[in-house]
């Protein structure tokens, strides 16, 4: 069986973790998760939400300045998650004329 595969999330969990001073607990109450999602999102079992990836590219930033790339890729991404979820982005139920459906 292969391992799950893990989100950008995940990753950037993984490498947060090798940061000295920082265990799941601690990063779970610095993104305001429960550490069993934030466990299970780095193990690929399950995504964070996307206020939380946001908190979790906000703390990468500022304590592990080493992942400072994939943390500005997170957080573009939950920000646009965040985005959908509030409806700012524009939606359209059909594609526009002369498209092929």
């Amino acid at each position: 069986m292969t391992a799950p595969r893990l989100s950008s999330a995940g990753k950037l969990l993984c490498l947060v973790q090798q940061l000295p001073g920082l265990s799941m607990e601690e990063i779970a109450a610095a993104i305001s998760a429960p550490v069993e999602a934030v466990e299970a999102c780095a193990e690929g079992r399950a995504p964070l939400p996307a206020g939380a990836q946001l908190a979790l590219a906000e703390l990468v930033l500022t304590r592990g300045p080493a992942q400072a790339r994939a943390a500005h890729r997170l957080k573009g991404q939950a920000q646009a998650a965040l985005q959908f979820e509030r409806a700012d982005t524009a939606r359209h139920a059909a594609p526009p004329p002369g498209w092929p459906s």
